[in-house]
């Protein structure tokens, strides 16, 4: 149990990125984004942490935030091509079409998945 970890060493990364982990697929939004947030103010280097914590955000609607920390994510490691397939979604939740195209665009040049339902609702859209 992460929380038990959590108990013993509060400043266990790896315990609070797993529980926000598995918060995240319950669909407990505002205590995975608090666990994520904690592995970003112990080790603001992680780039994953960022990629989730956005995913999150997005769930919740809060495009704007989710922006952000793929962003960051992108930042921290421009290789990973995840973060860029989260911000597309998010970019065209907000109709920032050319934007969420650019994302789709060095996801696939990382040979990143992107989002099927993404991809047909860009080209509706476009």
């Amino acid at each position: 149990d992460f929380s038990k970890v959590i108990e013993i060493d509060p400043e266990n990364v790896e315990a609070y990125e797993s529980r926000g982990n598995v918060l995240l697929g319950k669909g407990d939004f505002d205590k995975a984004i608090a666990d994520f947030s904690k592995v970003i103010k112990l080790d603001p280097e992680r780039s994953q942490t960022y990629n989730n914590r956005g995913n999150a955000y997005a769930h919740k609607g809060y495009q704007d935030r989710a922006i952000k920390d793929y962003t960051k994510a992108i930042q921290l490691n421009p290789e990973d091509p995840c973060p860029y397939n989260g911000r597309a979604i998010a970019h065209f939740h907000k109709h920032h079409f050319k934007k969420a195209w650019s994302d789709v665009m060095a996801c696939q040049n990382l040979k990143g998945k992107v989002d099927p339902p993404l991809l047909a609702a860009l080209r509706r859209a476009s």
